[in-house]
């Protein structure tokens, strides 16, 4: 634990070749004390420095790994919302800025729901995250794919991590993920802005609402897309929003313009 606490004080400081050490040292501790897997949280920070390193793969699983862990030993959800953090970052690295942008704002969402922030060690790696994506993404898009993210829950905003681990190059990656996308001129107007408002993460109600159909009407056009898009849920057609060409830039309301949630304001 000392170690672990070395490691901490490293990485806070910028300094994630000696955080690496301590960590690793931090492993070997446990393992000789027959102690078995290292804790969630050393994973998630190992999570980090990866990330640091400029291995946005191997942190992703690193935080799926830590993310997973979390949940089976009782579903610790501040520490499942700390992994979903790390995801952002490394989606951020990988170029996939607007998914990101959603798992940030899960990630926000889920410790607003708990009362809760992020640990004060991880501050300058989110500091680090949110500069490089708004370098990236211009303001509304950022903001529409934000807000889209708070209506993730953690659940999905994990299967959204995974599938964008997956499908950059994973060593588990789905059929889906390794399949191209259909194209989306496959679509009807109606189903496009279906598509839209599926890839923020909308539940059938609120697509229903937001272009005052009924809700029996919203589930068929959600299946015709689904089909004809060959995914199967919401968190792979938000998976594959970018490669799509699907607009992010909608209210909640399904109107181009403001969203419920500007990062900016952070």
């Amino acid at each position: 634990m000392a170690a672990t606490g070395a490691g901490d004080v490293a990485r806070s400081r910028g300094d994630h070749r000696a955080a690496a050490a301590a960590y690793e040292e931090a492993i070997a501790g446990f393992e000789a004390l027959g102690l078995g897997r290292p804790p969630q949280g050393l994973l998630h920070n190992l999570g980090h420095v990866a990330l640091a390193g400029g291995d946005p793969r191997r942190a992703a699983r690193l935080f799926l790994e830590s993310a997973d862990l979390y949940r089976a030993t009782g579903g610790d959800r501040r520490g499942v919302a700390e992994c979903l953090i790390g995801l952002a970052g490394a989606a951020v690295r990988s170029g996939q800025h607007e998914a990101a942008a959603r798992l940030f704002g899960a990630a926000e969402a889920a410790l607003e729901a708990l009362g809760s922030a992020f640990s004060p060690a991880n501050r300058t790696d989110y500091d680090r995250s949110l500069g490089a994506l708004r370098t990236e993404l211009e303001g509304d898009r950022l903001a529409a794919a934000w807000a889209a993210g708070r209506a993730l829950s953690l659940d999905d905003a994990l299967t959204l991590a995974r599938a964008l681990a997956d499908g950059a190059g994973g060593a588990r990656s789905v059929e889906a993920a390794r399949r191209p996308a259909a194209p989306i001129g496959d679509l009807t107007a109606r189903e496009r802005e279906v598509a839209g408002l599926l890839a923020r993460g909308l539940t059938n109600r609120q697509v229903a609402e937001a272009l005052v159909i009924t809700e029996k009407t919203a589930a068929n056009h959600v299946q015709r897309v689904m089909d004809k898009l060959d995914l199967h849920s919401r968190a792979r057609i938000a998976a594959r929003a970018d490669a799509l060409g699907l607009s992010a830039g909608m209210d909640r309301a399904g109107r181009p313009g403001d969203a419920a949630t500007a990062p900016d304001a952070r």
